[in-house]
């Protein structure tokens, strides 16, 4: 499955949080930026671990 985080693109910072903070979460299989279309950079797209 996958999650969308509306963040914006701002400073950058509350990505990075975000960012960090998702790499500490087993189910989580990926974090990216959304395509340049659809949002970009202020969009993060998390792909969920289907186990």
């Amino acid at each position: 499955g996958t999650v969308t985080i509306l963040h914006g693109k701002g400073t950058g910072a509350l990505k990075e949080e975000i960012r960090r903070y998702l790499r500490t979460v087993p189910e989580v299989e990926r974090a990216a930026d959304e395509h340049a279309d659809r949002g970009g950079a202020g969009i993060t797209v998390v792909t969920l671990r289907m186990d």
